[in-house]
């Protein structure tokens, strides 16, 4: 059983980079045109879920850094165009470069207690907890790799099993 503590924020990071692999590796695993087969669905393709959660890792990542919402607005258009048609190995190339720098700033962070300032043009300004941010990382990621649960089942394929207490066995086995 592992013995190290890790503080929330990061655990729940490691858990979330944990269920992304995993959904990576499952995707893989099966016919390549899967992940670009057009459904009804709440998104028209797996790629289109997996670019969705990339981008609200980045706007997520850049509010904890400190950005303004016109900042994030501005350089996450840029992200977007990156990513859109691309497949799944350039996809996965991006959340390699987004968790390296998620990786820096939870390394790097001196209070990951910190309460952080969170303005948004209409739903107004918020005082939260970095840790509760990064809950919101976790809660976003969870919700919609259900989607793409939903979505594989949808065309005739198994989703990975991504259930945090399955993270936790993995870690302490």
């Amino acid at each position: 059983m592992s013995t190290q503590v890790k503080h929330r924020a990061v655990q729940l990071y490691d858990y979330h980079v944990w269920a992304n692999n995993k959904y990576f590796d499952h995707l893989r695993t099966l016919p390549q045109e899967v992940c670009d087969t057009e459904i009804t669905s709440v998104f028209s393709t797996v790629n289109q879920v997996l670019v969705h959660i990339a981008k609200a890792d980045m706007v997520l990542l850049r509010r904890m850094r400190g950005d303004s919402h016109d900042v994030i607005t501005a350089q996450i258009g840029e992200f977007i165009h990156r990513l859109e048609g691309q497949n799944l190995a350039a996809i996965e190339a991006e959340y390699g470069r987004t968790n390296a720098m998620y990786e820096d700033f939870l390394t790097n962070h001196s209070d990951l207690d910190q309460i952080i300032t969170y303005e948004h043009p209409r739903l107004g300004r918020i005082d939260v907890p970095l840790v509760e941010v990064m809950q919101q990382v976790c809660n976003h990621g969870t919700y919609h790799r259900g989607n793409l649960s939903a979505m594989l089942h949808q065309l005739g394929h198994q989703g990975a099993p991504t259930d945090y207490l399955l993270y936790l066995y993995a870690m302490n086995q």
